[in-house]
């Protein structure tokens, strides 16, 4: 109870001298058991009830009101996770409006509620979500329309050609322990959730190591929009190459039979801490819970929107052999992610094409994401200060780069072109 005190304060109460990001910060502390994360349940309750939040209903309980988008039947044998994919666009989106930033999705299993994903008008086009392990047979698969929770300009999205696909093989093992994310601000009050348009989920991907006796360690990295609190924009630029916030928040060890030997997730303060929570079908449920969208353990207890979408997977990803993934994988793969990116900062007033500070950029076109390159290119380029970048029109420039160049786990970074340069007219890059 003592901790959820902190987190509330943190929340709530403006400190003088003491700056915070963007609220609210978040739990920075972290139950650790179940008892402790009744405790602080309780204490969020009576500070909900002192302050005046209201509760937003559990999906479950408004399913009838959302409007029903598409239906199909899915037929699955019992073993294999199940993928509901579907075709959707919503035309009258756009992420550099947060009033109509997105459509949210809900999907009920045989009138259960399953998982919530977000249709933007940047990605018309394939979506999917990880329905989980269903029992043999056939079931019913409902998309609906969460307009309770969309932002208020949003209308009803169009959806088409939902059917169910049954995951094989090493996908198949890496779907079935993925975990399921608790949306922020899901059930802390009723209207729109800031996930909506927010700092939002786009993706997950998994990062595979091999471990002695043919086990292996699945660490699941999700792509946010942004973050609010955390790293710095023009830090998240050099470092990255890119603005979003990919974190590393679950992380599986199995034995060469598949068995779960460990499981971990990223608590607030970067704490990787054991899994001890709830489960949904076996697999793990976890709530983003501070604003550089770091989890933690202790779930609503309202029934809060959950985000479960499938991963984005390269060839060769899962066997701990090749190249583990990175975020460049997932922006070659899904190009309108780093869009969506580029518009919240636009939206958030974090770009500034003559003078930015740490908390801007300039102008997103004018950095090029670089990498992966190796440690020894990556120390190169930092002594030099700059790169060489080759143009579409035979032209070469100099592009310049941070000290922090490529200082973030995937060794990838951005180099800033010269004005008059977008990362368009790029062809290649010139390495000594």
């Amino acid at each position: 109870m003592a901790m959820q005190l902190v987190n509330e304060l943190t929340k709530r109460v403006h400190m003088p001298g003491f700056k915070l990001p963007p609220g609210p910060l978040g739990d920075v502390l972290e139950p650790s058991t179940a008892d402790a994360r009744r405790g602080a349940g309780l204490i969020e309750r009576i500070a909900h009830r002192l302050t005046g939040v209201v509760l937003a209903p559990s999906p479950d309980a408004v399913m009838v009101e959302r409007p029903l988008l598409a239906s199909a039947r899915v037929h699955t044998d019992g073993t294999a996770p199940v993928a509901l994919a579907f075709e959707a666009a919503a035309p009258n989106t756009t992420w550099i409006d947060a009033s109509r930033a997105s459509a949210p999705v809900a999907v009920y299993v045989d009138g259960s509620y399953s998982a919530t994903t977000l249709v933007v008008g940047e990605h018309p086009g394939a979506y999917s979500v990880n329905i989980g392990v269903l029992s043999a047979g056939e079931h019913t698969v409902e998309l609906r329309f969460a307009k309770d929770r969309a932002p208020r300009g949003v209308q009803p999205p169009l959806v088409a050609y939902p059917h169910g696909v049954s995951v094989t093989g090493d996908a198949a093992l890496a779907e079935r322990h993925a975990p399921i994310i608790e949306l922020r601000d899901a059930a802390a009050s009723s209207g729109p959730m800031r996930s909506a348009w927010d700092d939002a989920p786009l993706a997950v991907f998994p990062v595979v190591h091999q471990t002695m006796g043919g086990g292996r360690i699945i660490e699941y990295h999700v792509v946010f929009s942004n973050e609010n609190g955390g790293t710095k924009t023009a830090d998240l630029m050099s470092q990255y190459g890119n603005t979003l916030d990919v974190e590393p928040i679950f992380r599986v060890q199995l034995d060469a039979a598949g068995r779960v030997m460990a499981e971990q997730y990223q608590a607030p303060l970067h704490h990787w801490t054991k899994f001890d929570g709830e489960r949904s079908a076996g697999r793990p449920i976890v709530r983003v819970s501070t604003t550089n969208n770091l989890v933690s353990a202790r779930i609503s207890t309202s029934g809060a929107e959950r985000w479960s979408n499938t991963l984005t997977l390269r060839t060769g990803s899962l066997n701990g052999t090749e190249p583990a993934m990175t975020d460049a994988d997932v922006i070659r793969v899904s190009p309108w992610i780093r869009t969506i990116a580029e518009r919240e900062l636009v939206r958030e007033g974090k770009i500034d094409t003559r003078h930015p500070n740490r908390e801007q950029i300039f102008s997103p076109d004018r950095y090029l994401m670089m990498g992966p390159v190796t440690p020894a290119q990556r120390d190169a380029i930092r002594a030099a200060g700059s790169v060489r970048v080759q143009l579409r029109d035979g032209r070469q420039v100099n592009g310049t780069v941070e000290r922090d160049f490529a200082d973030g786990e995937y060794l990838s970074g951005g180099v800033l072109l010269p004005e008059g340069v977008t990362r368009n007219d790029v062809v290649g890059v010139v390495l000594a």
